[in-house]
């Protein structure tokens, strides 16, 4: 199961939290499938409010490629990003980002490597004070289904990330540095540390076949 968005209004969030307020290494993972090919831009999770320059990291789909974003301050004049290769479509597939401070900024997608910048890499992440949204960042929604998020405060290795793909789930992967996780199976819950989140506008569940 997982919870499914119609890329236009819904989407879910979580109050500006400490848990979520990662300046370090960082990882971010989540099963998800368009319902459409996305030609622009569609995000998973972020915290990103725009207007205010409230920035800090985002993942999701750009040019219908798997894409990660980070900033030092804030802006998008100091973000950093990173694109896949790979062609999306309207498939099912298991997305993640690694940000490593001062040394890169990687995306995976379905367990492997997609693509790694190592260019003007910051080192820290602003602490934004912008909710965690998911499904959503200022102002683009992502239509389809996202399940199984976990974000850590570490820069998990490839071999864990592998281990997510195949089926193992966030609380089983370094649950030291998880800090937030929702499998958003039916009922929506942090079951790690516990966060409020917030159904807006009224997202549905949907079935949602694990990626092995």
């Amino acid at each position: 199961m997982a919870y499914s968005f119609n890329g236009t209004t819904q989407y879910l969030s979580v109050p500006d939290n400490s848990n979520l307020d990662v300046t370090g290494a960082l990882t971010i993972r989540c099963i998800a499938k368009p319902n459409a090919t996305i030609n622009v831009e569609g995000y998973f999770i972020g915290k990103w409010t725009g207007a205010t320059n409230q920035r800090s990291y985002a993942l999701g789909i750009y040019l219908n490629k798997i894409y990660a974003i980070v900033t030092s301050l804030g802006t998008s004049a100091s973000a950093v990003d990173v694109q896949g290769s790979t062609l999306i479509g309207t498939s099912q597939n298991d997305f993640a980002m690694v940000f490593t401070p001062s040394t890169s900024l990687q995306v995976f997608l379905n367990g492997a490597s997609e693509a790694t910048n190592t260019t003007s890499i910051p080192a820290s992440i602003f602490n934004s004070t912008s909710p965690l949204t998911i499904g959503y960042i200022p102002i683009t929604y992502f239509p389809g289904t996202i399940a199984e998020v976990g974000i850590w405060n570490a820069a998990l290795t490839a071999a864990e990330i592998a281990s997510l793909a195949k089926g193992m789930t966030p609380d089983k992967i370094r649950p030291q540095n998880l800090v937030f996780y929702a499998p958003l199976v039916r009922n929506l819950q942090d079951t790690k540390g516990g966060l409020t989140i917030t159904n807006n506008n009224g997202a549905t569940v949907a079935t949602h076949p694990r990626v092995y």
